[in-house]
Formats: C-alpha cells, sequence, structure tokens
C-alpha cells in the first residue's frame, strides 16, 4: 500500500503553493516508510522504483543503508568468527582492527562507493603492501557489504570484482626423494622420521601438529587426518583442518616399521606409554609441536648440514610429497584426495605443471601399443583394393 500526500494543506484541505510532498509505503517486512521530495511527480517516480526493485527482489532499506559501517562489520564478525579457523580468526580480527574499521567504519554503508574502496587498496599498495596482503583486507570488506545486502541495506557490493594485482606467486619448491633422505639423516633423532612422514603423506604442517595417537592405525596403514595445531600469537591453538573436512591417507610400509621404532623410542624416553589423545610429534621439551619454532631451531640448521636450500619451508615437504606421487603415476584425483584439497582446481593450480611428463609418457606407450599390434598375429591383412573397371563385353 503506498500513497503520495502533501506536507502542508491549506484551511480547506487543499495542497499550498510551496508544499513538499511525501511518499509512503510499506516494506518487505510490513513497516511503514515514507520520503519527501519537491515535486510530485519526483515523490512518484520514487514509489514506482520501490515498487519494482521489491518485485525484483532488489528492495534496500533506508534506515539499515544509512546505519554505520562498523555496525554491520560486528554484525558480521558475531555471524562468522566461529567458523574460521583459530589463525584466520585472528588474522581477520587484526585486520578488522588496524585496517578497515578505521578507514570505513564510521561511514554510512549506502555512502560508501566502488571508487572509496579502490582508492584505499591504493594506497595500501603504494605504502608498500603485498598484494596479496591488499587482496586478504579487501576481501573482508567485501564479505561485511554482502551482510549489508543480505540485510536489504545496499544494493550492490562496490568490493565486488575489483581488478587488484595479484603479485609474484610464491612457487614450491620440490624436494627430491634422495633429498628428503639427506634432511631427514641430518636431523638429530626423532626428527628425522617427522620429515620422513610429512614428505610420503602429504599432510600440512598444522595436520603434522595436531596429529594424535589413535588416528595413527599401523595394522591397516592408515592416518586419520582430523585435528590441527596452528600457531596464533605465538600460542599452540588446536582446530580442525583447513577445509574443515577429515581424510584418510595410506602410509607405505617403510613409514610403519619407522613409525614402529619411534613409537617406542617415545615410550623408552618417557618411561609410560603415550596416551591415545596425545600427540605422535612433539616439541623438544615434551609440549605441543610449534611449527614455526621447529622450522627455525631444528630445520634450518639441518638444511646448512644437507647443502639444501635454508629457504625450504616446512610446507615444501607437503609441496615433496606431490611431487613424489605424480613421478609414481598417480592421477590428480588421487592428489587431491591424499592432499586433503577442497577441489581438483585447487590441485592442478599448484602442481598442474608437473603432470606434462606424464603426457609425453602416455603419448609413447600409444605409439608401443600401436606397434604391438601390427606385430601381433591376429592382425588383419592389408585391405585389398577392389577396381571398378567395367569389364570388356566378349
Amino acid at each position: 500500500m503506498s500513497s503520495i500526500d502533501p506536507t502542508k494543506r491549506s484551511p480547506d484541505g487543499r495542497p499550498v503553493r510551496d508544499t513538499r510532498w511525501r511518499a509512503r509505503w510499506r516494506d518487505l517486512d510490513g513497516q511503514h516508510r515514507s520520503k519527501c521530495f519537491d515535486r510530485k511527480i519526483d515523490a512518484q517516480r520514487h514509489l514506482d522504483t520501490v515498487g519494482t526493485d521489491m518485485v525484483r527482489g532488489e528492495y534496500t532499506d533506508p534506515a539499515l543503508r544509512r546505519a554505520r559501517f562498523d555496525q554491520w562489520a560486528e554484525t558480521w564478525w558475531k555471524l562468522n568468527a566461529d567458523r574460521f579457523r583459530a589463525s584466520t580468526r585472528s588474522t581477520s580480527r587484526r585486520i578488522l582492527d588496524a585496517y578497515v574499521i578505521p578507514r570505513f567504519g564510521p561511514r554510512r554503508v549506502g555512502d560508501i562507493d566502488r571508487a572509496d574502496v579502490k582508492a584505499w587498496a591504493v594506497e595500501q599498495l603504494e605504502a608498500g603492501a603485498a598484494p596479496r596482503t591488499v587482496r586478504n583486507r579487501v576481501a573482508i570488506v567485501k564479505s561485511i557489504l554482502d551482510e549489508a545486502i543480505e540485510g536489504r541495506a545496499i544494493r550492490d557490493n562496490p568490493a565486488q570484482g575489483l581488478r587488484l594485482p595479484r603479485g609474484q606467486v610464491e612457487e614450491p619448491t620440490f624436494l627430491t626423494a634422495t633429498q628428503i633422505e639427506a634432511l631427514a639423516d641430518a636431523i638429530a633423532p626423532p626428527y628425522g622420521f617427522l620429515v620422513r612422514f610429512t614428505a610420503y603423506t602429504g599432510l600440512r604442517p598444522a595436520e603434522v601438529a595436531g596429529l594424535r595417537l589413535r588416528r595413527l592405525d599401523l595394522l591397516t596403514r592408515r592416518v586419520e587426518v582430523i585435528e590441527t595445531l596452528t600457531t596464533v600469537a605465538g600460542k599452540v591453538v588446536p582446530g580442525p583442518t583447513k577445509t574443515f573436512a577429515r581424510r584418510t591417507v595410506a602410509l607405505p610400509a617403510f613409514l610403519v616399521d619407522d613409525a614402529t621404532r619411534y613409537l617406542g623410542a617415545l615410550t623408552s624416553h618417557s618411561g609410560s606409554a603415550i596416551s591415545p589423545d596425545g600427540y605422535v610429534f612433539r616439541s623438544p621439551t615434551g609440549g605441543p609441536l610449534n611449527t614455526d619454532n621447529w622450522r627455525r631451531r631444528v630445520m634450518i640448521p639441518a638444511l646448512g648440514r644437507s647443502s639444501l636450500p635454508l629457504g625450504v619451508r616446512f610446507y615444501d615437504l607437503r609441496h615433496s610429497a606431490a611431487a613424489l606421487m605424480i613421478a609414481a603415476g598417480a592421477h590428480p584425483r588421487l592428489v587431491m584426495e591424499r592432499l586433503g584439497h577442497a577441489d581438483i582446481s585447487t590441485t592442478m593450480n599448484v602442481y598442474g605443471h608437473a603432470w606434462p611428463t606424464l603426457h609425453e609418457q602416455v603419448t609413447d606407450r600409444l605409439d608401443e601399443l600401436r606397434e604391438d599390434a601390427l606385430r601381433s598375429p591376429w592382425a588383419p591383412a592389408p585391405a585389398t583394393v577392389i577396381s571398378h573397371t567395367r569389364r570388356r563385353s566378349a
């Protein structure tokens, strides 16, 4: 139900000359709304637009449009914070408080346009922030504005599809099987097993740190990947896997033998059996494994002793596992499942370049199959050419 009424009337009820016109309507929640215009025709156009937007599902609430950005930011945070892993939650909150709120907090959410968001991104790039960092910050602004769209405060998201430089992608380092053994041998016990375990299972560093003994089944040669330990602000925090999904990874036989020796040494060192809920890999002091400290204090010195590049990261052991699987002829789908990627595109984007050699092998194999077929005793005889020349009559 909508109407247009004058704001001023004469004693006989007729609109006066200098009156303004108030457009009235009910929103989708049944609430009465109004807006004043200098001309009646403008009020009518506004009502027409409101009606069309309601039919199309594009209606926005003027009151919510005037709400401050920081109010929508807190709403977004309350609805989504618990969905984040501990490390993501910490990083997102820091970005929100240090970069997003200071710039957009006091602004009305409906007044923020594409030029505002783009100018903010450019300023950060010029200040020396990495492109990937800026993209992450813009992504948070976009998520908050998506919340405003869902709440019918705005119609379009000014941060949607913003073109930003991607920056240089950090190339993964792939260690060969020989290099993995060299690194494992250069690390003092018991961490040689940790290197081999990561490099032949492909678990993420946080998944390795969060592996509990009851998830390691040496009889069936399986490891269940369910939990993680992530370093947040210097503290080790438990949480789910990156994709919030569990998976099972098969263990090579040699890792089962290594695990048996490793667990036996741990039991002997501690003087008691490890609890099923105890972590398989621990810090040198016996507490939960801080992967950042482990790389700095244990892995980097071992890289130097084994003459490997000091820039090799803990995560590169996972990359190396992918490379070893590909070299063994694994299908991309299998690599995706073992690494725990959410979809095959992630696997191909990171490791797709490692498969061309397999394409060459398949092509060569097709040649061999063709040659085998021609040498087979069941190979068909050469086709006989039938002449269609008309015979002469006698």
